[in-house]
């Protein structure tokens, strides 16, 4: 909130009244709408303050990981250096658009800038993107990018998956997407040549595994001079997105009565010592042993076929089957 605050997001806070009847309601509905700020503030406020190596050198190695398509940020990453100076950021800064008949301005969340490298940093919670605000964003970093310089946009989403962009009533991958916008604008043949093949200068990563690699980061250089501001700085911002329901994803847990008060055909199967720690196939699932039934997670579905998991698990409990009929070798 101290970087929101700095660059005047909450500033209408001060005109509302405390004593009216109606203020606390006001101010729910202000700074829910304020969400997406804040949370753009607090992770990367964090990223901000931690040590460029190893956080922000493994970030972007994450995010690389993620984005098998991102070619450039593959070639020239291995080459960039990480000291306390290398990197600037700057959260809201503003640019012209370079679209004729367009707003004037365009502001990305975050620009992370510095040693050849550009990076513009989109941030949605709860709503989508803008009227063309990925290609706004795309064209700026372009436009702008020196000789030298490496540009990209850091998508950053709630969901699962890299986001689709709708379009004239559609929804569109972003390789697409940019193709399909990119000869309706005004703009010189030059840049939308560029735009077309900017798709591999987007990135995407979502809140979850923003929190996971800074957290693994940590883990992996524990035993460095980390001071304790760091490991404060990790801990924080792990609950802040616990809060927000943006925490590490563990699966689904059944209820123990599932496996603890049936005949433990399954669960015996998959504790067995020979089977620990080893991948199985079911008919229609995938899952892999561990050590106690109660912490049995969920598996992860191969297929889209219908099925009802909880009904597998008392058909295998109470009728005894033989384990080849639903149990395959494993993979």
């Amino acid at each position: 909130m101290l970087i929101a605050e700095i660059r005047k997001k909450l500033s209408d806070l001060d005109g509302l009244d405390p004593d009216l009847q109606d203020s606390p309601e006001a101010i729910r509905r202000y700074l829910s709408s304020r969400k997406e700020d804040l949370l753009t503030a607090d992770v990367f406020g964090v990223l901000k303050y931690l040590p460029r190596d190893p956080f922000l050198k493994h970030l972007l190695n994450g995010v690389l990981s993620l984005n098998p398509h991102a070619t450039e940020l593959s070639r020239c990453l291995p080459k960039l250096s990480f000291g306390e100076e290398d990197f600037e950021f700057k959260f809201w800064p503003k640019y012209p658009t370079p679209i004729s008949n367009y707003e004037s301005q365009t502001e990305p969340d975050l620009e992370v800038v510095g040693n050849g490298l550009r990076i513009f940093v989109e941030c949605k919670l709860h709503s989508g993107f803008g009227d063309l605000q990925i290609v706004r964003q795309l064209l700026i970093g372009l436009a702008n990018a020196k000789h030298d310089d490496e540009f990209f946009l850091l998508l950053v989403t709630k969901g699962f998956r890299p986001p689709r962009v709708s379009y004239n009533g559609k929804k569109y991958e972003i390789h697409d997407y940019l193709r399909v916008v990119a000869p309706t604008l005004e703009i010189s043949q030059h840049l939308k040549s560029r735009l077309t093949a900017a798709y591999k200068r987007v990135l995407w990563v979502n809140w979850r595994t923003m929190a996971s690699l800074l957290r693994d980061c940590h883990e992996q250089h524990v035993n460095e001079k980390h001071s304790r501001c760091h490991k404060d700085l990790v801990q924080d911002l792990e609950e802040l997105l616990k809060l927000r329901s943006l925490g590490q994803f563990n699966g689904f847990s059944l209820p123990q009565i599932e496996l603890d008060k049936r005949r433990p055909v399954l669960a015996r199967f998959l504790t067995e010592k020979k089977n620990l720690g080893r991948p199985i196939q079911f008919k229609w699932l995938q899952y892999k042993a561990l050590p106690s039934t109660r912490s049995y997670r969920a598996p992860f579905v191969l297929s889209s076929a219908k099925f009802n998991f909880e009904r597998i698990v008392k058909k295998m409990s109470f009728s005894k089957p033989s384990p080849p009929l639903l149990i395959g070798d494993p993979q």
